[in-house]
């Protein structure tokens, strides 16, 4: 039968202090205070027609943030069928960074990275996707049939991480992706 879950958060900042990472030392942090309510609903057609509840549970997630690390640990409490206490004592996940792979952040846009293209089985569309990048806003979507510096094209902005280009010739064609603050 259908089924759907409905994903509600609630999260405030409720602490400042420093964070001790083991070969990382110690940084300033936020902690988030994350209360999450999870209800499922199901459909059971001829029987039940419209969506009826059929379970709601409650996490709650603590994570400590840094600047220019990101998210350094993070707690989660067990689930239950009632909101948890923001101090409670049973945890299902601890998790912590072992090593600064986020490096330090930018101010500018940085360079889009992971383009992948893929050409639909009837050959008169491409899907060009790839990973977000940092301090990127939105991107700009450019072809060229030559690779000459005047040869550029806008085909679209987008704030996503992907574009369908509808081909109309099987024309060689080359994209570039730029990144806009």
């Amino acid at each position: 039968s259908p089924t759907k879950v409905v994903y509600e958060s609630e999260m405030k900042v409720d602490a400042f202090g420093i964070v001790m990472l083991p070969e990382l030392g110690f940084h300033d942090c936020l902690r988030i205070n994350e209360q999450v309510k999870n209800v499922a609903y199901v459909k059971i057609p001829g029987v039940i027609d419209d969506w009826q509840e059929a379970a709601t549970y409650f996490t709650r997630n603590y994570y400590w943030l840094c600047k220019d690390m990101g998210i350094v640990a993070q707690m989660t409490s067990v689930m239950d069928t009632t909101p948890i206490a923001d101090d409670f004592t049973v945890a299902t996940a601890f998790w912590r960074q072992f090593e600064n792979n986020h490096g330090k952040s930018t101010d500018s846009a940085q360079p889009v990275e992971g383009l992948e293209i893929s050409v639909d089985p009837n050959g008169n569309r491409i899907l060009l996707n790839w990973k977000k990048a940092e301090n990127t806003v939105e991107y700009l979507v450019q072809y060229s049939d030559n690779l000459t510096a005047d040869g550029w094209r806008d085909l679209k902005k987008t704030a996503g991480n992907f574009v369908l280009d509808d081909i109309s010739s099987k024309k060689n064609r080359f994209y570039r992706i730029v990144s806009l603050e």
